[in-house]
């Protein structure tokens, strides 16, 4: 029994990576929408410094890494990330953002930054998500234009428009950090106010006198006498303030202060500690989330604060932010988990309900192993509470994308489908219809996913770029299903139009992967050109075209490629020549380490075994923690068996070395089979039945158990001798093979062959021809069962056959057994001229 090879396989695209690299950015966004700044700048700063970044998704998810920083107040890391991203094809964005960083770094002065920036920022080119920051450096302009009506309407504006309550909050601050900084000068101004507070000491109208005269003394410079009067009023229990009131003049006190002094946080921690239920509490709250690197300060008030006995009039708010806090630190990934369920469970009315969902969906994609199916369920019950129907579209894409990552592929149509119908229009869910194409690919749907995609190329609802990934796997399922014909068929139609809207990274995979079937269908005509023309595209291609993860990847393939491609025009010296530039530029990329197995199964081609086991060998010495060790090891012991009988025993060492050395490997349940099929060849049949037995324990869930049960009732059978127990276990074993509709029908042969052969060695001739005939009327009375067999089953079938023709002739039967070897002569199965010399005898011997 072989295993399947690898060696000669196609480079290939893995679209799980692909998938989670969309999640991860969808994951960014959201978090963004909801206010969610830490867990969003955790996520774009991964993908950010994630070298294998695709070039043409880098501008997109710098300027969301940018929006982030700007929203965690991170305002020199912004500036020095659009620094070195010259190149953005965002002018909006990034003359917005341009502004924000201007304006966070120095709101009280730098307008002539901000009005410069936003000069050429269309506010229609914005997402929601942007437009409050428009609207706030818009108010900013105003009020220091010296108009405060026009200010404090574009003031309200981006308050409104804020996507969440917490982002609510941050604008809500901004706005009064804004109001602070430009507050009056007017000395007289100041005595009035002074003077009307004074009057109504102690009674609650003193109050918006008090908050105007703190504020003015601020404008002044004079914050320490601002300082002075807050915190006297605030320790003065007998004035007539309300708690809000109170609460509004800690959060001044903490504004007036400043974040970046302690006792600014200390004053903002103060208020949240009081428990005070009000606006001001709320935005003290926002505030101290904002500040990066007090996160662990935070989270300790947070624990201290939920801790407490009697429960924060906040403490939805609180268990919220704590696990915003959690989800950005891996390690408390599961503290995050509890704080979602919790808030899901207590208060399922929160405004930010739904971004608890998707915290929790984003939490179970954090663990390791991911936990996909229950990051789906999260977002099942997002679903039910959204009535939006693109909204519903986008949650299926999701929750498809879910099932996809956990290989659940068929339920990954299902919900690809749903997303697909019903959003209107296509492109709010983004590219789904192509991961729907691959999902039906995936899930053995072939030519629904062809459908699909030659639908969609006409009605022009997927984009060149979506068509080509689309096209590469379903070139690469056709290639596994036997028609790699049919795949280079449609991708030379696919490569002869206009590419110049597809990333050139897809192109040149696309045109290596022509070539390449094109190679393994036997015309070599004209690669070598191609791959000559392909890498010298590479070499052209400016720096920043394709990536320097790309750029060796796609290079290297293509010096396979060649390679194989010179194997094939008989001249392997150039062949080795760049397998030797290869192994030396490229040592640590996949195709360096396939050059060992192409140049293996060269000397392979030419009766070479020795030579082509030693550098398979050479291959796991030179690559020990390589994935293909083990499918290196396995090919080094066919090279061995295919040396002949002396090398037998060191294939056997070989497969040995696989099992314990590469335990979790895929091939080691066929290695086992391997091992005692040779010890078989070897008269080894104890030592084979003990290898089979404990594949059979070991693997009792095997798709290929059959296989070492058949093989182990051989082994029974040629070690019974005339030991009627033994044979009577291995005839058992047969039989239930036999019996079993679910095994291949050649298997069922098979074993119906030999169990009629022990049958015979007992001399029970009646069972062994109603074993025998049982086979028969299956697989060779039955027309339809007889023209689907293989090659296998038809041999295995034509021996029975002989055998049941042996009991019939010495039963008697001249004429049934004739009727049989005519079956077999119409059906053309092996031993076809024996046969007709049998019935030819057989009706001579009938004749009068």
């Amino acid at each position: 029994m072989a295993a399947p090879l690898t060696s000669d396989a196609a480079y290939v695209t893995d679209e799980v990576a692909a998938l989670k690299y969309d999640w991860k950015i969808e994951a960014g966004r959201a978090a963004l929408r909801s206010g969610l700044s830490a867990t969003a700048t955790d996520i774009f700063s991964s993908l950010y410094e994630d070298p294998s970044l695709p070039n043409g998704d880098r501008a997109d998810i710098t300027l969301h890494y940018v929006a982030a920083l700007i929203a965690q107040s991170e305002y020199d890391r912004a500036s020095e990330i659009l620094s070195n991203s010259p190149n953005l094809e965002a002018p909006a964005r990034r003359g917005l953002y341009q502004a924000s960083i201007a304006y966070g770094k120095a709101p009280d002065r730098g307008y002539d930054t901000i009005r410069a920036e936003l000069a050429g920022v269309d506010p229609d080119a914005l997402s929601p998500l942007d437009l409050p920051w428009y609207y706030l450096l818009k108010g900013v302009l105003a009020d220091a234009g010296d108009k405060p009506k026009e200010a404090e309407s574009f003031f309200q504006q981006a308050e409104k428009s804020a996507a969440s309550s917490f982002q609510s909050a941050l604008f809500s601050s901004l706005v009064m950090r804004q109001k602070l900084l430009h507050s009056p000068t007017d000395e007289n101004l100041l005595v009035e106010i002074r003077e009307k507070f004074e009057s109504l000491s102690g009674q609650s109208a003193a109050f918006p006198f008090l908050r105007e005269y703190v504020v003015l003394l601020h404008g002044m410079g004079k914050d320490a006498e601002a300082i002075r009067v807050l915190e006297s009023e605030l320790a003065n229990v007998g004035a007539g303030y309300s708690i809000d009131e109170r609460a509004s003049l800690l959060l001044l006190k903490g504004l007036i202060l400043g974040l970046d002094s302690s006792a600014g946080w200390a004053s903002l921690k103060e208020l949240v500690r009081a428990g005070i239920d009000s606006e001001a509490t709320v935005i003290a709250l926002q505030l101290l989330g904002s500040v990066p690197e007090r996160e662990a300060d935070l989270m300790a008030m947070l624990n201290e604060i939920i801790s407490r006995p009697e429960p924060h009039p906040l403490i939805a708010q609180l268990y919220y932010m704590r696990c915003q806090l959690a989800l950005a630190n891996p390690e408390m990934t599961a503290l995050a988990e509890a704080d979602a369920r919790y808030l899901l469970e207590q208060f399922p009315g929160l405004s930010e309900i739904n971004s608890v969902y998707r915290l929790l969906a984003y939490a179970a994609l954090q663990r390791n192993p991911p936990r996909y199916r229950v990051a789906a369920d999260y977002l099942l019950g997002l679903r039910e509470q959204s009535t939006d129907p693109q909204k519903v579209a986008q949650l299926n894409r999701l929750i498809g994308d879910c099932y996809f990552l956990n290989r659940d592929y068929a339920n990954a149509v299902d919900f690809y489908v749903s997303a697909h119908s019903s959003a209107k229009p296509l492109s709010e869910v983004g590219n789904v219809l192509l991961r729907l194409v691959i999902s039906q690919i995936k899930s053995g749907r072939v030519e629904a996913a062809l459908e699909n995609i030659d639908q969609a190329d006409f009605a022009g609802q997927m984009s060149d770029a979506d068509r080509w990934r689309a096209e590469w796997s379903l070139a690469l399922a056709l290639q596994s299903n036997g028609q790699a014909d049919q795949a280079l068929e449609r991708l030379r139609s696919l490569v002869g139009r206009d590419t110049s809207s597809v990333p050139v990274a897809l192109d040149l995979r696309l045109r290596w992967l022509e070539a390449h079937l094109s190679l393994q269908l036997g015309d070599s005509s004209g690669i070598a050109e191609k791959l000559e023309v392909l890498l010298a595209r590479i070499d052209s291609l400016p720096e920043d075209a394709l990536g320097p993860v790309e750029s060796s990847r796609l290079k290297s393939e293509l010096l396979l490629l060649q390679a194989k491609t010179l194997i094939a025009l008989e001249d392997a010296e150039s062949a080795f020549d760049v397998i030797a530039v290869i192994r030396a530029d490229f040592s640590d990329l996949i195709a360096a380490k396939r050059t060992y197995f192409t140049e293996s199964a060269y000397h392979a081609s030419v009766g070479d075994f020795r030579a082509a086991q030693q550098i398979l060998k050479d291959f796991a010495a030179d690559y020990p923690d390589s994935d293909l060790v083990p499918q290196a090891l396995f090919e080094a012991a066919l090279h061995c068996q295919r040396q002949g009988p002396d090398s037998y025993g060191e294939a056997v060492v070989l497969l040995d070395r696989l099992v314990q050395e590469h335990p979790d490997s895929d091939l080691v349940y066929y290695s086992g089979l391997k091992q005692g099929d040779l010890l078989r060849l070897m008269n080894d049949f104890a030592g084979a039945q003990l290898v089979y037995e404990n594949l059979i324990n070991s693997f009792p869930t095997h798709r290929l158990r059959y296989a070492a049960e058949l093989s182990r009732a051989d082994c029974i059978a040629a070690l019974a001798q005339d030991s009627g127990d033994q044979l009577v276990e291995a005839t058992a074993i047969l039989e239930r093979l036999v019996d079993r509709p679910d095994l291949p029908v050649e298997v069922q042969i098979e074993a119906g062959y030999k169990w009629g052969s022990i049958l015979l060695r007992n001399e029970d001739f009646a069972s062994a021809k109603t074993v025998y005939g049982l086979v028969a009327s299956r697989y060779l009375f039955d027309s339809e069962n007889a023209a689907a067999l293989t090659s296998v089953g038809r041999y295995w079938l034509s021996r029975t056959i002989f055998s049941l023709g042996d009991l019939l002739e010495e039963g008697g039967e001249a004429a049934e057994a004739v009727k049989l070897y005519r079956k077999l002569v119409a059906f053309n199965l092996p031993g076809r001229s024996l046969a007709l010399s049998r019935i030819s005898q057989l009706q001579l011997a009938e004749s009068p």
